[in-house]
Order: C-alpha cells, then sequence, then structure tokens
C-alpha cells in the first residue's frame, strides 16, 4: 500500500482548496490507499466512495477512516456503478516505468501517463456534467503526451505545483470540454 507522501498531501490541500465554496453532492477517491483523501472529502461531500484495486489497502482505509465512506474493491471503474459524480480525485502510480521498473505503486506506465490517461477515459462516463477531476502528474513522466491525449475529452489546467530536489508535482483539474456552438440570429 502506498503511504501518504508530498503528492497526497499536495492533493489535499487542492482539494480543501477546491472544495470549500462549493456544493458537492457526491465524490470518489480513486486509488484510495490509505483513505487520507477519502477521509478528507468527508468535511466536503454528502457522498464518498473510496475505491482501491487492493484488498489489503481497502481494509487499512477503512480502520483508518471513519464517517460516511463507500468502500469498493475495483480496477478502475470497472465494479463501480455509481455515476454523476461531482468531483473526482486520484493520486496515481505516475512515474515512467524506466525509472521504477513495474513497480505497480510508482509507475503509470513505459511513459508514466498510461494509467492517468486510462482513468480519464472511463472517468468521463462517471463524471457529471459540471463535475470536476483532480488528479497528480510529476514532470518526470510524459506530460506532453497526456495534455495531447486528454485534451481530446477534457479541458486540463495546472492549478498547484510543488517543486522538489528531482522532480516537480503537480496537481491538475480536468474538466469535459464543453462544446459551444455560437448561433447568429438572422
Amino acid at each position: 500500500m502506498y503511504e501518504p507522501a508530498e503528492d497526497s498531501y499536495l492533493l489535499e490541500e487542492e482539494i480543501i482548496a477546491f472544495c470549500k465554496d462549493k456544493n458537492i453532492n457526491k465524490s470518489l477517491d480513486m486509488g484510495t490507499g490509505s483513505g487520507v483523501i477519502a477521509q478528507t472529502l468527508t468535511k466536503f461531500s454528502a457522498q464518498v466512495f473510496a475505491v482501491d484495486i487492493d484488498s489489503k489497502s481497502l481494509a487499512k482505509a477503512k480502520k483508518n477512516t471513519e464517517g460516511k465512506i463507500v468502500f469498493l474493491k475495483s480496477d478502475l471503474f470497472k465494479n463501480v456503478k455509481e455515476k454523476d459524480f461531482d468531483l473526482i480525485v486520484f493520486n496515481p502510480p505516475y512515474l515512467p516505468e524506466d525509472e521504477h521498473g513495474k513497480d505497480k505503486e510508482l509507475a503509470g506506465g513505459k511513459e508514466g501517463v498510461e494509467l492517468t490517461l486510462e482513468f480519464l477515459k472511463q472517468a468521463k462516463k462517471h463524471l457529471s456534467q459540471e463535475g470536476q477531476i483532480l488528479f497528480v502528474a510529476s514532470s518526470l513522466a510524459n506530460l506532453n503526451l497526456l495534455d495531447k491525449k486528454a485534451s481530446k475529452d477534457f479541458y486540463l489546467e495546472k492549478v498547484r505545483e510543488l517543486p522538489l530536489f528531482f522532480e516537480k508535482l503537480y496537481v491538475y483539474k480536468a474538466t469535459l470540454e464543453q462544446k459551444v456552438v455560437d448561433q447568429v440570429k438572422e
């Protein structure tokens, strides 16, 4: 299980800043790990869902959290039946495989963004029209590939940054791309 570190606390700070003036009905913490992010979401959201692929992580998260959290074992959204989430958060494994082998807790694919891209592809079906996604990425990953592929369906914005000795961590906000058609009245 991935223990909370700088990236977890960076995401938690952004969640607090993002949520303080919003009315959030339903939120989801993908890859909940220890449950620290799910616990933070309980302060702002009427319903909180915490998802992880690892049974041991889910068991530990249940022990570490209190309040109104629904825990689900799932590989991304495979077992998630709920839809219309107002907020979905994800602190994925985000490092390139060549940096850390194929460690499932750290490596997010060959370029470091493949898991995040698959997550975004699936999340699109579970997000409310006005919903938003917050996720973590690293400067060590191929962020150009992330931007290029994700921008087909989402508007991406870097909303928080944390420079570390060897990399920069980013929190991205993703919203569904709104197709606006100007209609000219004649």
